[in-house]
């Protein structure tokens, strides 16, 4: 999805004025601006703990000690003293803060038991999602995915009582403020495995996987999740329908109606709320954290009173309520009734709602009627549809593993191919081996370059997910593993082929397609998933340290709806391929922390001097993780998906000269013209803006020498003198700077101008 619907409406004025209110607020987050981490530092300075109140003592002295500098902010390390302190308390935390968080979940679970559970969860869904409909998530907010979470596990799990207790205002507020401990405690839990003096590979991934547990933002931008949804579904509707009652488009419209539905009446319903207990109190307050104590009750219990009124649906009515006939199949079969679900006793049990994302509950106590219909966990029919059809398929399709990597390896060669125009791919091909053939999930051939592909379908399971660091590690080695040693038989044939031949068959007795392996420039490594297995492929340095995968590879291991907003950004040729490039030289720096793929895109989108950054870093001296753009990628698509204004296209920041080069070469492809055009891509921005700054002199100094040149140690700028000797001078300096420096940009001197003539890319030079 690279261009917005025209058939979309326009955004109102209104929607315009907060959009770019919500903008101004999330750039560069700062001490200032951030908020939420605010809420853990209050929550930090009451809760009594020895790590946590040292830990806040330690932030106040860096926020304390922030300077100014050239027009931003840094803050000074602490003192080793300090640190080391920290680090001790750390060490001696873990099992304490493990049996706190413990203590606070069965704390919640007692409050939850037994309370009329509709109004509950229609307020836990409020406080969580209303402010928040996509997967943003910054410094400067407060996410409390997990709260509504951890919640409605309780409930789908609790058996029912012989009477539900009436969910009031304070009960909400109160099960609210309890869900937050557990969320506060995991927290701080993660800040202690941050310090302490275990540093395991084990005891550091259980830290990453409490932070993204906290943050979780889901899998994929709607478009991605439901175009993917579709592949999966694809020759399968009529199994579906048979076994089922209803297919992927009726999940699809259900999940829209529902969305569509509480956006329409969610405001309205508030509105009436704020303006009876106005009234009532005769009080007009500007927001409601300025509001008195009384109204913020009031209101709050009016919000409470229409929720489920909101947000529920009667399941007599769901079928006219929704404008579909199967909706209600639908909901049985992806619902929960309370009591159904299997014992929610810590963090790392399954959740419920991931596949079953609806609830059947009975009417709010004192309404007699009948039961009723609520979206649980609305992510399910948007960001990750892709994992609830999945799961809905795994039940109901014969042979589903292999029926599902086949449907990831048909999608993900579809977007390639896309983001490739004119090239040739093919998935499931058989290879002549030494003892008999073997089967590699796809091939794509483009100009002088070649991608293997070897798929992996199956999900991360909940409790890799939630730091279960043994089952992690096993479904890792189970997958990786496997794929990388298959991707690097794979790479040997191609390059090692004269020709290598490809058969669509096992059987088949002529080649499908022949490669000559003597012509491949370059042959990429591609291990597609279905969900990114928690974004470990931009942790390459971890999987070496877990044995997983061996120290010498470099396989894109990327789940595929990440992969799609790769070629969504990327959408031309060079853009892309440079991107394979930047992404294998960097993916397994030992300094560089990157998050996600997101994150590693826009460092190339940026095209930020890497080599400079390390470089003043100093080797051995921490790690570099640059601040997160996922609310870029956010506004780009909430504005292509009709949510938001219109904002600039994501696109490479480089100079105008680079991108002339490029374009020029994408349109006349002269030889060689793909690994120039592919090696611009790998000139920083700092690197780009000091070739237009020394052209002058490097062409002055030609003019006398026949060559001039300039390097920063990593990349060479070359002018030459456009004459006979000089280009025979030229031709020798060129490989032997080719030899020496990763990114060589070779100028010529001609008619009083300097133009840009090629650019040589060398990823094995080294450091000079």
């Amino acid at each position: 999805m690279s261009q917005r619907d025209p058939r979309l409406p326009e955004p109102t004025p209104d929607q315009i004025i907060e959009a770019k209110r919500s903008r101004r607020n999330r750039e560069s987050p700062t001490f200032a601006t951030a908020k939420g981490f605010d809420d853990y530092l209050e929550w930090f300075a009451a809760s009594s703990d020895p790590f946590a109140e040292a830990f806040l003592a330690s932030h106040v002295q860096s926020r304390d000690a922030v300077i100014a500098q050239d027009g931003r902010e840094e803050v000074r390390p602490l003192p080793p003293e300090k640190v080391e302190k920290l680090r001790s308390l750390a060490t001696t935390s873990i099992q304490r803060l493990t049996d706190k968080q413990q203590a606070a979940m069965d704390q919640l679970r007692s409050l939850v038991d037994g309370l009329d559970p509709l109004p509950l969860i229609c307020g836990m869904i409020f406080a969580t999602r209303a402010e928040r409909w996509s997967s943003y998530f910054e410094p400067d907010t407060m996410p409390r995915d997990l709260d509504l979470e951890l919640v409605v596990s309780i409930v789908a799990s609790s058996p029912i009582p012989e009477s539900w207790r009436p969910c009031q205002v304070d009960d909400w507020r109160t099960v609210s403020e309890a869900a937050k401990e557990v969320r506060m405690w995991a927290y701080t839990l993660s800040l202690a495995y941050d310090y302490a003096n275990e540093s395991s590979p084990e005891s550091t991934f259980r830290r990453e996987m409490l932070q993204r547990w906290l943050a979780y933002r889901g899998d994929a931008y709607t478009p991605h999740a439901t175009s993917l949804a579709e592949s999966l579904a694809q020759g399968k509707e009529q199994t579906l329908l048979d076994r089922c009652g209803y297919g992927v488009d009726d999940l699809i419209r259900l999940g829209s109606r529902i969305t569509n539905r509480w956006n329409q009446r969610l405001t309205p319903a508030l509105a009436a709320a704020w303006d009876a207990a106005a009234k009532v109190l005769d009080e007009a307050p500007s927001s409601i954290g300025a509001a008195s104590d009384d109204f913020k009750h009031l209101w709050y219990e009016g919000v409470l009173t229409a929720l489920p009124w909101v947000m529920g649906t009667p399941l007599g009515a769901l079928g006219a309520d929704t404008d579909n006939d199967r909706a209600r199949a639908m909901v049985e079969d992806l619902g929960w009734r309370p009591g159904e679900a299997p014992a929610f006793t810590s963090v790392f049990v399954d959740v419920p709602q991931r596949t079953k994302p609806f609830m059947i509950l009975p009417s709010p106590r004192g309404k007699a009627g009948p039961d009723v219909a609520l979206l649980v966990h609305p992510a399910a029919l948007t960001t990750d549809l892709h994992l609830t059809v999945e799961s809905l398929l795994s039940k109901k399709i014969k042979n589903w593993e292999r029926a599902r990597a086949d449907a990831v390896d048909a999608h993900v060669l579809g977007l390639l191919k896309e983001a490739l125009p004119g090239s040739v791919g093919y998935s499931q091909v058989f290879i002549e081996l030494a003892k008999g053939r073997a089967e590699i999930d796809g091939i794509l051939l483009y100009e002088d370059i070649v991608i293997v592909m070897e798929g992996k379908g199956a999900p991360l399971k909940t409790a890799a997910r939630r730091g279960g660091v043994n089952q992690y590690i096993t479904q890792l080695k189970l997958l990786i593993s496997e794929g990388s040693s298959q991707l690097d038989r794979d790479y040997h044939y191609v390059m090692n082929g004269l020709p290598a031949k490809f058969y669509k068959t096992a059987n088949s007795s002529r080649p499908l397609i022949e490669v000559d392996g003597s012509k491949v420039r370059r042959c990429y490594q591609l291990l597609p998933t279905l969900d990114g297995l928690a974004d470990i492929g931009t942790r390459v340095r971890r999987l070496n340290d877990w044995g997983v995968l061996d120290a010498r590879c470099r396989p894109w291991i990327v789940g595929a709806t990440h992969l799609n907003v790769v070629t969504d950004t990327l959408r031309r040729p060079a853009e892309l391929l440079g991107y394979l490039e930047f992404r294998e030289r960097w993916v397994g720096h030992p300094q560089l922390v990157i998050l996600d793929e997101l994150e590693m895109l826009a460092l190339y989108l940026y095209q930020v001097d890497l080599d400079q950054r390390l470089t003043m870093l100093g080797p051995n001296s921490g790690s570099i993780m640059h601040m997160p753009h996922q609310y870029e990628f956010d506004e780009q698509y909430a504005y292509l998906e009709g949510r938001g204004i219109s904002v600039p296209p994501l696109r490479i920041k480089t100079t105008a000269r680079v991108r002339r080069f490029v374009d020029e070469l994408q349109r006349t492809r002269p030889d060689g013209w793909l690994a120039s055009a592919t090696a611009a891509f790998q000139i920083p921005i700092t690197v780009a803006t000091a070739l237009d700054l020394m052209q002058s002199t490097l062409a002055r100094e030609a003019k006398v020498d026949g060559i001039a040149t300039w390097s920063d140690g990593t990349h060479a700028i070359i002018v030459i003198r456009s004459h006979d000797s000089a280009r025979t001078i030229s031709s020798r300096r060129l490989q032997q700077a080719a030899a020496r420096y990763v990114v060589s940009i070779v100028l010529e001197q001609k008619g009083g101008r300097t133009h840009l003539k090629q650019v040589i890319y060398n990823g094995s030079a080294p450091k000079n």
